[in-house]
């Protein structure tokens, strides 16, 4: 499935339900779906995050209690619902009266698993209800941390929804120690085609307040600092920006947020610019 049909899909549960306010309850949700949930305490770190399992004809799900992270449990709970509701995971899972399928924490390889969980940040936090709640702050990281709080989610999970709807030229970096997990570009942001993405396993730029705290022993949490958008890209543009940095819990990883403040249009008109005069050879 693609990403419109997905959100298509989240979006038929919010209507069926009837939700038209913040925060979504995929534990209610479960529970109309006829699933039954129940905690598990899994006490190996970074591992199972949650399961959906079949007994005879009836479905329930499991999620991790060993992460005391409300949001994190919710959204092991709507990623579990997407299994059972987008098209062809059932198929593929082929659960048997008595199997279990388990999920782990984080971005996947598998697109079954990129799938349910991008039906998870869409049905807790759904369109339009989490553009308005956005409407009514700034850009930034504490206008992540607001619509967190409103929604009931996880850090991470509201910044990944937050970039895919910011009209800033942003991006959203999860690290560990000194290499990128993933990012994610604004849509802003992936327009300017020089620029290109991090990719996973990519080194930290050494010089940047995240590569610090990442490799700091020190509690403090968060920072913020000034920077240039060639700190991080090589093939950016000089522009001034933000570097608000976050730890994330209990897994020693951060997320970043990378803000920049010049006319988007401008950058995109002085990329034409250069991309009409480069040469053009084997005509």
């Amino acid at each position: 499935m693609n990403d419109i049909e997905i959100r298509a899909k989240s979006h038929e549960l919010i209507q069926r339900f009837e939700i038209k306010t913040l925060p979504v309850d995929p534990f209610a949700i479960a529970a109309k779906l006829n699933i039954s949930i129940r905690p598990k305490p899994w006490n190996q770190e970074g591992g199972i995050s949650g399961a959906l399992l079949r007994s005879g004809n009836d479905f329930g799900i499991l999620y991790a209690t060993n992460i005391p992270n409300i949001g994190y449990q919710k959204f092991t709970v709507a990623h579990e619902i997407g299994h059972f509701v987008l098209d062809g995971h059932m198929e593929h899972l082929q659960l048997s009266d008595g199997d279990i399928h388990y999920s782990t924490p984080g971005f996947y390889g598998d697109k079954y698993e990129r799938e349910a969980n991008y039906f998870a940040a869409c049905l807790l936090m759904p369109e339009p209800l989490f553009t308005q709640a956005m409407s009514a702050n700034d850009d930034g990281m504490e206008s992540i941390k607001n619509l967190a709080e409103k929604c009931g989610t996880s850090l991470t999970a509201t910044a990944i929804r937050y970039i895919e709807e910011t009209e800033s030229m942003s991006a959203v970096v999860v690290s560990e120690k000194d290499e990128i997990l993933y990012s994610l570009f604004s849509k802003e942001m992936s327009e300017l085609k020089k620029v290109k993405r991090p990719a996973k396993n990519m080194p930290l730029p050494a010089g940047s307040l995240t590569y610090e705290i990442n490799q700091s022993t020190d509690s403090l949490g968060e920072r913020v600092g000034d920077i240039n958008m060639l700190d991080w890209f090589d093939n950016g543009f000089d522009v001034e920006g933000k570097e608000e940095v976050v730890r994330l819990g209990n897994y020693e990883k951060t997320l970043t947020l990378l803000t920049f403040c010049s006319d988007h249009e401008e950058i995109l008109e002085d990329e034409s610019m250069v991309n009409s005069w480069e040469p053009r050879f084997g005509r």
